[in-house]
């Protein structure tokens, strides 16, 4: 009995193959593609042009902090952070400190400053709104490095949603 309902199953699935037939969608009868690119570079209301190499003053420009700002990173903003420890010294090389513009972020900074200053902490700031604000910390820490970034990916990766944060090779506190 099975044998013979396994061959209807082997006739049937026969029989709509047999009938099943491609649908010929186009044929360009293997005319090569690249007319069809030359005609929309054809298009193209600016054609490729050489550019000239950026000057250095010109890199220079396109990176200035005035162009980066206001920095704003959305999965930020001022709170409290709870203290976390792990020991990865490869991994964080550099110690970093999240900060922003606001009230919070400029008291942490004043109460933390010979602390982030022994240890050579790079003071990111995540979210700021203008080039005085970021200048006003750079002169409270000349011996360290301030850097204007957005902090969403450090925020990702740590899992973190508030700053100010110290991030070291042991963990991270507030």
């Amino acid at each position: 009995m099975i044998k013979k309902g396994m061959l209807i199953i082997f006739i049937l699935g026969q029989s709509l193959s047999i009938h099943a037939q491609l649908i010929e969608i186009a044929d360009h009868g293997g005319v090569p593609v690249a007319s069809y690119f030359e005609r929309i570079k054809a298009d193209d209301p600016e054609p490729e042009q050489e550019r000239e190499p950026l000057t250095q003053e010109q890199v220079a420009e396109q990176f200035s902090l005035k162009n980066r700002l206001p920095m704003v990173s959305k999965l930020l903003s001022p709170g409290r952070v709870q203290p976390r420890k792990w020991n990865v010294p490869l991994f964080v090389q550099t110690t970093v400190a999240l900060v922003g513009d606001d009230r919070v972020s400029m008291q942490w900074l004043k109460r933390k400053k010979t602390r982030l200053e022994k240890l050579e902490t790079t003071i990111m700031m995540v979210n700021v709104k203008t080039e005085q604000q970021v200048k006003q910390v750079q002169a409270y820490f000349p011996n360290n490095q301030v850097l204007v970034m957005p902090g969403d990916d450090v925020a990702r990766q740590l899992k973190i949603r508030h700053y100010p944060v110290l991030i070291t090779a042991k963990g991270i506190s507030q």
